[in-house]
């Protein structure tokens, strides 16, 4: 049997499941060799393509948030607070 959503639905759950991967990431845990592999990513970004483009622009905003994710963490575990605990990295 194929169940159909109606155009509304779809949408919903595609906005439905957008938010739970951001939530799902915010708290994965981040791995200097993700952060090492994403700065490579930016800095080929900007030799290729430079300043202004929208590739440096995205990847660097993804490399930031990493980062700002990765001392987040350090900070908690450092302090022993939980997993989900607001930090000074936390926007």
């Amino acid at each position: 049997m194929i169940h159909l959503l109606n155009p509304a639905d779809r949408a919903y759950q595609l906005r439905f499941l957008a938010r739970m991967e951001a939530e799902r990431q915010a708290n994965w845990p981040v791995t200097d060799e993700e952060i090492a592999v994403k700065q490579q990513s930016v800095r080929k970004a900007y030799s290729e393509h430079g300043f202004h483009s929208r590739q440096y622009q995205n990847g660097f905003d993804e490399l930031h948030n990493l980062r700002m994710r990765s001392m987040a963490q350090k900070y908690r575990l450092e302090r022993g607070l939980p997993p989900g605990s607001k930090t000074p990295y936390c926007s």
